[in-house]
């Protein structure tokens, strides 16, 4: 059986464009066959590789610029997992930009700036698309190689309202700290956290800064979009008085399996407790999205997540609303999802 890095011959953009219109093609076989290679040649694979220093040898960073059919300008590496996936798929975390634009609609109501956070930026994934629907973006991302791209791809786009910050977001003061980046196969999984990846991991010190100071000035915040690889705890804690005061919107990761891996059982277990009890007294709801029914479920904390959305009770009327749902189920969709509040929520 071929390794798996031997492969990476097949990972340049004319091969790529080839397989993304066999996934697009309106026959099952080639269609079948196009999400078989995607899964078969994606860079993540490379994680589970135990000879690191043979896969860094072949696994040498493989650039290309791309335009994507939205319009958005792209310059990405193909031996990277969410580039790969971007450039196969045209958008990356496809659910998470779809129900952003819906909560941005429905914000953009209100007298008032739209302001979003990006905790977690990489090279803009999120920040780039939410950038035209927003009035200013400020994207965090520590990662010296990812925070270039970042800002080459805003450049790339003439995008002016996006303010990049190349740090971490801590919880007090400012301080340098050792980011374990992920250097092959997937530089979105890169942590504060060790053992958070079990790949080739580069150390790197990057700056830490106390973002709530900067963010508790500014007249609203829409979105505050978190993607920390296990640190979304200490960021959350950080940001308890931003979120009450702004009443926004917050999507995170959540990976209990992951945590398990790094946290001792006690103390996950405390700050799971602190942080569901923490959004159950600013009265919030916790929401999940199916990604094959596009179906609104209850955040369950036993499970793992791309994305749960936290939604203030007092628009959860209007996010549900926005959904193709009838009349009826988004009244029982509200019912339910609110169900578990105190009664000063209603």
């Amino acid at each position: 059986m071929l390794r798996l890095y031997s492969w990476s011959f097949l990972r340049n953009k004319y091969f790529l464009t080839i397989l993304r219109l066999l996934k697009r093609s309106d026959l099952s076989f080639f269609k079948s066959l196009g999400s078989s290679l995607q899964e078969r040649l994606d860079p993540n694979k490379q994680t589970f590789e135990k000879d690191q220093l043979a896969l860094t040898r072949k696994n040498q960073p493989r650039y290309v610029h791309h335009r994507s059919p939205n319009g958005l300008h792209w310059f990405l590496n193909l031996n990277d997992h969410i580039d790969y996936r971007l450039f196969l798929n045209e958008v990356w975390d496809v659910d998470l930009i779809e129900v952003s634009k819906k909560i941005l609609s429905y914000r953009a109501n209100k007298s008032e700036e739209l302001f979003c956070i990006d905790i977690g930026a990489h090279i803009g994934t999120w920040s780039l698309p939410v950038s035209f629907l927003s009035d200013f973006v400020i994207s965090f991302e520590p990662a010296s190689k990812s925070f270039y791209r970042l800002i080459y791809n805003l450049e790339l786009n003439q995008v002016k309202n996006v303010f990049p910050i190349r740090s971490a977001v801590v919880p007090c003061g400012t301080s340098i700290l050792n980011l374990n980046f992920n250097a092959t196969g997937n530089s979105g999984k890169s942590s504060l956290l060790e053992g958070w990846s079990h790949s080739n991991i580069d150390k790197e010190e990057i700056l830490g800064l106390e973002a709530s100071v900067i963010l508790e000035k500014l007249p609203s915040i829409a979105i505050i979009k978190i993607d920390a690889e296990g640190y979304e705890f200490e960021i959350l804690d950080s940001l308890k008085k931003v979120i009450v005061k702004h009443q926004s919107v917050i999507i995170f990761e959540w990976r209990s399996d992951y945590y398990k891996n790094v946290l001792q059982e006690s103390e996950y277990s405390e700050k799971v407790e602190n942080l569901l009890n923490f959004f159950e007294e600013a009265v919030y709801v916790l929401v999940t999205i199916d990604s094959k029914s596009k179906a609104l479920n209850k955040f369950e904390k036993h499970n793992q997540y791309e994305n749960v959305y936290c939604i203030p009770s007092h628009e959860l009327d209007q996010f549900i609303g926005t959904f193709n749902y009838t009349e009826e189920l988004r009244k029982d969709l509200n019912s339910n999802l609110k169900s578990e509040l105190p009664k000063s929520s209603e």
